[in-house]
């Protein structure tokens, strides 16, 4: 038959674009590698979208850790902070035994442990208590912008002290707008209870303790990235600082307190706090992800929206008052926070600028 072409066709030519190196020829060079890229490119989308995921779980996670923890400012701040430490120790116990029984060996990295014991007691006691007994003071709207805002401007400082890490130009405009976002934040503040002026709490004494419990975390932070650093596995981190905290702040609860006030902690308020320890745990978690998956600047930008959260919060759930000053304060903390970047260089035993990875 006319127009019928008599000549076998191979499945290679159906191919619309048909590899170089098919039939005899000479593969073309750059070819595996153009695919290659493609995938590559494919999986830092993918890790980007998961990181970005992350890191929103943290800032929420943390945001509505925040919430329940202000809604327990007429409780004991002691007492707070150490049934929000037991999700933690909950959440650990397992994940060790599985990690023994599928035979993997933790670090015993006896200087690392003990830094991580030390820098944890401490953000226990000057950190989350601190920080706890301080919102029942100025409230949500203006605690966690200080607090926050004081993390940021001391991890430079501290890293570049103990790390070597160099400060870059961008960081310390960063820093000077923090600090002016703190003084801003705590100009004009009343106590969310006047009567909190009668137990001799001061606004000043609660702006200094969150910048004490910022400084307090960020120490923390440089502690556990030290342990990690040198062979400290996550759960053991998280198990040193939960379970040493959970028997040193209940000493000091039972102390303060007592069994019978303990033991009476109403359900509703027991329920948030471990329900505040459960979104802490699932936010620390999640952050330490996102920042493995993306960067320490891109984790930042997804984190201001704590500070914004925990605003709308306190003005819409808890009534608290907003200010002129108070406004310009959340801005101008969200406007720091997304200028900080990471120190790119970190100097060596020679003196010499490595780049950081």
């Amino acid at each position: 038959m006319k127009g019928i072409r008599g000549e076998v066709i191979v499945a290679s030519d159906l191919l619309p674009d048909n590899p170089p190196g098919c039939h005899g020829q000479e593969p073309v060079q750059g070819y595996n590698d153009a695919m290659t890229g493609q995938q590559q490119h494919d999986k830092a989308r993918r890790l980007l979208l998961i990181g970005t995921l992350c890191g929103a779980i943290s800032a929420f996670g943390y945001s509505a850790a925040n919430i329940f923890l202000r809604r327990l400012v007429s409780c004991d701040p002691t007492w707070v902070s150490t049934v929000k430490s037991v999700p933690t120790i909950l959440l650990v116990i397992p994940w060790l035994l599985l990690r023994r029984r599928a035979g993997m060996k933790e670090s015993g990295h006896r200087r690392s442990l003990l830094i991580l014991l030390v820098t944890g007691l401490a953000g226990s006691l000057l950190g989350n208590v601190a920080f706890q007994w301080s919102l029942g003071v100025v409230g949500l709207t203006v605690a966690v912008p200080v607090c926050f805002g004081s993390m940021l401007v001391s991890s430079p400082l501290l890293s570049k002290a103990v790390l070597g890490e160099v400060i870059s130009r961008r960081t310390i405009l960063a820093m000077g707008i923090l600090i002016l976002s703190i003084i801003l934040l705590s100009a004009w503040v009343e106590p969310i209870d006047q009567a909190e002026l009668v137990s001799g709490r001061s606004v000043l004494t609660a702006i200094l303790l969150l910048c004490m419990a910022g400084v307090t975390y960020t120490t923390l932070g440089v502690g556990i990235r030290y342990g990690l650093d040198n062979g400290v596995s996550l759960p053991v981190t998280l198990g040193i600082i939960s379970v040493s905290g959970f028997l040193f702040l209940g000493s000091l609860s039972l102390r303060s307190i007592g069994w019978a006030e303990m033991l009476s902690t109403a359900p509703q308020d027991l329920l948030d706090m471990l329900l505040a320890g459960l979104f802490n745990a699932i936010a620390f978690l999640s952050l330490t992800r996102a920042i493995q998956l993306t960067s320490v600047t891109y984790v930042n930008l997804i984190n201001a929206s704590q500070v914004a959260i925990a605003a709308l919060c306190g003005v819409v759930l808890f009534h608290e008052e907003p200010t002129l000053l108070m406004a310009i304060g959340v801005i101008l903390t969200i406007a720091g926070l997304m200028l900080m970047q990471k120190p790119a260089h970190r100097r060596d035993k020679d003196a010499s600028l490595v780049p950081s990875e």
